[in-house]
This record gives structure tokens, C-alpha cells and sequence, in this order.
């Protein structure tokens, strides 16, 4: 167990003065940023720990080239237990310029957090070889849990069953129910095939070849009012009155008595 105590840390931590800024901001921003510095680090030390952090966090995404905010803000880090992150915001400070005291502090503090990092990454790495190697026993154990709470049948009972079963499915008189429902079947498919071969189908080829021959009549008389209407008007008249019905859609026409009218 370490013996690195990261909130003892803190208190190496001081307000900051002119003379501790470096140019990691415009110059107009220096003594803002700076106050938002000292102002989270009171709040830190007057028990507003996440309201610091969440200042803080600003500060370095805004300032990312500020040292002091790396700094604390990992070290801060290090005291949640956050030690992956932790080491990632030390190390950004570790490249920065700082005095050689903190530059000695921050070392620490930086190998201290990625050896708790590596020493949580190979735990969690444990706990995972081991659920997946549980996984298949635990899928079992709980498999197992299932089927104790379903009902069960007893062996008597199981026999009893299937034999029941068999009795009803292979009996002289279930097979002979199946067989007589199989041949009706059959027998109904063959009887339709048949009255449409027979019956059906000659009607409809026979109602086919009539059409195709009235057609043909039809076509041939037209055929011949044309060449006749030119030497013969009164053919010419029937001719147009043939037309003139087709065009009005083919009206019924009127009967003998009707015309006598």
C-alpha cells in the first residue's frame, strides 16, 4: 500500500503573485486568470473541493499552456482517486516551464500517479480475465438455477406419458384415420384436376375458337362494305350508319314493333 499522501500535497500549494506568471495567457488576461487560480484554490481549502475542481478543469481547457493550473488540478485529481487522469494533466505541467522546487515536486507526484494508473489498470485487467473465465460457470450455476424451480416430472410419469402418446399416435385406428384423411385429400386434388382437364377446358378453348371465327366474319364484311360502298351508295350508307353506331358505344337497337310506333 502507498504511504503517498496526495491531499498533504496541497498544502506545498501557495496564492500566486505577479512574479510566479509566466506568458501562458495575453497580457490582459494574466492577473484575471491568475485570480481564478488563488480563488479555487480557497475553495479547495475551505472544503468546497468540487466547485475547485470544476474551476479548475475550466482554467485548463481555456489556458492550457498555464503551469500552476496543471499542476494543482492533477495533484487534486490525485486526492479522487483519478490517477489515470491525474497523471495526464501532470504531465502536460511537466513539460511546461516552472521553478526547479515544483519542477522536483511535480516529478514525484507524476510517478506516483501513473504507477497507481498501472497498478488500477492491472487490477481492472484481473477482474476481467477472471469474470470471462466465470462467465461459462456462472451461465451454468444460474441454467442449473432455472431448471430447479421449473416443475418436474418423475420418471413413472415421463414413461407414462411417452407410452400414452405412442398408444394415441400409433394405434390400428389413428393410422387408419390418417390414411383415410390422406386419400380423401387426394382423391378431392385428382376429381378437380380432372372436371377442369375434361370439362373446363374444352369449353373454354371451344368459347376461344367461336370468338376467333366471329372475329374473322366480322373483319371479312368490312372489309367488304369498303370496296363495295365506292360503287354502290346505298353500301356507302349502311356503312356509315355501322360507323356512327360504333361511335355512340353500340346502343341496343330498336325492334320491329317498336319502329312501326
Amino acid at each position: 500500500m502507498s504511504l503517498f499522501n496526495w491531499k498533504l500535497r496541497i498544502d506545498y500549494f501557495r496564492p500566486l503573485t505577479q512574479a510566479d506568471l509566466s506568458f501562458f495567457a495575453p497580457p490582459g488576461e494574466l492577473y484575471r486568470v491568475a485570480a481564478s487560480y488563488n480563488a479555487a484554490l480557497d475553495l479547495y481549502v475551505s472544503g468546497q473541493e468540487a466547485q475547485a475542481l470544476a474551476a479548475l478543469a475550466q482554467i485548463c481547457q481555456d489556458y492550457p499552456l498555464f503551469p500552476q493550473a496543471n499542476h494543482l488540478y492533477g495533484v487534486l485529481l490525485g486526492a479522487t482517486g483519478k490517477f489515470a487522469e491525474a497523471a495526464d494533466y501532470l504531465g502536460r505541467a511537466h513539460l511546461l516551464e516552472m521553478e526547479s522546487a515544483e519542477k522536483q515536486q511535480l516529478e514525484q507526484e507524476l510517478k506516483e500517479a501513473q504507477r497507481e494508473a498501472a497498478a488500477i489498470q492491472r487490477e481492472n485487467a484481473k477482474i476481467n480475465r477472471r469474470e470471462r473465465a466465470l462467465a461459462p460457470v456462472k451461465k451454468q450455476i444460474a441454467l442449473e438455477s432455472i431448471l430447479q424451480k421449473a416443475p418436474s416430472l418423475d420418471q413413472d410419469s415421463s414413461d407414462s406419458i411417452q407410452q400414452q402418446a405412442s398408444l394415441i399416435f400409433d394405434s390400428p385406428e389413428e393410422k387408419r384415420k390418417t390414411a383415410l384423411t390422406l386419400f380423401i385429400s387426394l382423391g378431392i386434388a385428382v376429381l378437380v384436376l380432372l372436371i377442369f382437364f375434361f370439362y373446363w377446358r374444352p369449353q373454354i378453348l371451344a368459347g376461344q375458337a367461336l370468338e376467333l371465327e366471329r372475329i374473322e366474319k366480322l373483319t371479312w364484311l368490312e372489309e367488304e362494305l369498303h370496296q363495295r360502298a365506292v360503287d354502290y351508295p346505298e353500301v356507302g350508307k349502311i356503312l356509315e350508319d355501322y360507323q356512327a353506331w360504333l361511335s355512340e358505344g353500340r346502343p341496343p337497337r330498336p325492334s320491329q314493333a317498336e319502329k312501326t310506333r
